[in-house]
């Protein structure tokens, strides 16, 4: 089925959905993209910045500072607010079965010191958050799943 009659909203086509600063962090196939946030944001929510159309998938993409492991949190708090949303939806049961992947894109330099053995780090592994050191992304060599695998829906 069509994201967009899914969700009930229009993409803009490319990257024009995308904030120009963050546009040369997002590379690859995109047909369309969707500034998630100030679309469905009200007040005091919490979602994901983008929503992308790339080879029949559909990235969900956050621009996020990576500074500290409250900035972990941060992006923990704004995947449960995804999770949950979708799970309200009213088209839950198709927008589950869509492929899509939660990429986390680290803003102003990436200082957070941690080990394979921190119990955050197997966090964003086992919710199949990826987290490209360098800050950018290339959408077309990303694995993507059902959002039903990656949020256990």
């Amino acid at each position: 089925m069509d994201i967009e009659k899914i969700l009930g909203v229009s993409f803009e086509s490319g990257k024009h959905g995308i904030k120009g600063e963050h546009r040369s962090k997002i590379n690859g196939n995109i047909k369309k993209s969707l500034d998630f946030d100030r679309t469905f944001n009200r007040g005091n929510d919490n979602p994901w910045d983008y929503l992308l159309e790339s080879n029949d998938a559909y990235p969900f993409v956050e621009v996020h500072p990576a500074k500290s492991g409250g900035n972990l949190d941060e992006v923990f708090s704004k995947l449960k607010w995804m999770r949950d949303w979708i799970i309200k939806h009213k088209n839950y049961k198709e927008l589950r079965k869509e492929k899509s992947r939660f990429i986390w894109l680290h803003t102003g330099g990436f200082n957070i010191q941690y080990t394979p053995r921190d119990p955050k780090v197997r966090a964003l592994s086992s919710a199949k958050i990826k987290f490209p050191p360098q800050g950018v992304v290339d959408c077309d060599r990303l694995e993507y799943f059902t959002l039903q695998q990656i949020l256990n829906i």
